[in-house]
């Protein structure tokens, strides 16, 4: 079955990294300002739930009392954090930079900071990675016919930050439990899975010629603004046709058993936001572009952290 579908967006900007722990806690900390009061949110409902460390299937007890505020974890993506809050934070992003400008610079455009569609999500993955790198490996196997063929796994393991692109594969196996093993930029691959159960400090990055963004893959996994309405089960039943293409079942809808396990109200699909990039504590089967996760709007985790979009109108 065809799924293919071509979507435009508008220009937009997207951060080169996560959103910090210390940029949130700024955030927090505005609680004074007309940006942050226009939010029309308590104070302590945006606060990052710390219990996710918690209830990881691992030791983090010391997460959960440190890694929120202690400097040491400055510059590491927030986590803990509910769609709801990651779009507050992300719109008071927007509000502060238009509040910010100089007079005359923005007067004929309004500032939009929010989370990424999917659609924008998978817009710069294409431009920041997809690109880059496949220009990349034409040039190290310049009489190679195959590039375009090159799968997910050997382009990441390959390329990722030696050429185009700083990426988190620390404690990423497939599916089948391979490790996933990184170029190092020398000659040798760095195994990449032993155990690095956290994220990644986001500091210190190199500067490169090519479009920054960082962890874009791996580290964290990010919200996006996409909800699941439209993209996972309905109650239909699906067969096949006299010519072997998957069409839904006129005749019959699936049981409410059947679909007990499954989101396919429109309510509840509604309410699930798409997470997209993989995270240090998921298959790397989840660092593929087209991969889908969905997390409901309110619920927060210790791998699910954000980084925001700007978008510009025209009044």
């Amino acid at each position: 079955m065809d799924i293919t579908e071509s979507v435009q967006t508008r220009p937009f900007y997207i951060g080169r990294k996560e959103v910090s722990n210390k940029e949130y806690r700024q955030f927090l900390s505005d609680s004074g300002s007309t940006e942050f009061k226009s939010l029309f949110i308590p104070h302590w409902a945006l606060l990052p739930d710390t219990t996710v460390w918690v209830s990881a299937k691992m030791y983090n007890e010391a997460y959960k009392d440190y890694y929120f505020r202690h400097p040491a974890f400055d510059n590491y993506p927030v986590v803990g954090v509910s769609a709801i809050q990651a779009k507050a934070y992300c719109t008071w992003l927007g509000l502060k930079l238009q509040s910010s400008l100089p007079i005359g610079i923005m007067d004929n455009y309004r500032v939009e900071g929010d989370l990424p569609t999917s659609a924008e999500w998978c817009a710069a993955y294409d431009l920041c990675i997809q690109k880059p790198s496949y220009s990349a490996l034409k040039e190290r196997f310049p009489k190679s016919k195959n590039i375009g063929s090159v799968n997910h796994y050997s382009l990441l393991s390959l390329l990722g930050g030696k050429h185009n692109f700083i990426i988190n594969t620390y404690g990423l196996t497939t599916a089948r439990g391979v490790k996933v093993y990184h170029f190092n930029g020398s000659t040798q691959f760095i195994d990449n899975s032993y155990g690095m159960l956290n994220p990644t400090n986001q500091g210190g990055f190199p500067s490169k010629n090519w479009p920054q963004v960082f962890h874009f893959l791996g580290n964290v996994a990010e919200w996006t603004s996409s909800p699941a309405l439209g993209h996972l089960y309905n109650n239909k039943t699906w067969v096949y046709n006299v010519s072997g293409t998957l069409v839904p079942n006129a005749y019959q809808s699936a049981s409410a058993f059947d679909l007990s396990s499954y989101l396919y109200g429109e309510s509840a699909l509604q309410n699930h936001y798409l997470i997209k990039g993989g995270s240090y504590h998921q298959d790397f089967y989840y660092t593929e572009p087209f991969a889908a996760e969905f997390m409901h709007k309110n619920d927060a985790s210790h791998h699910v952290g954000f980084r925001p979009v700007l978008r510009f109108y025209k009044n």
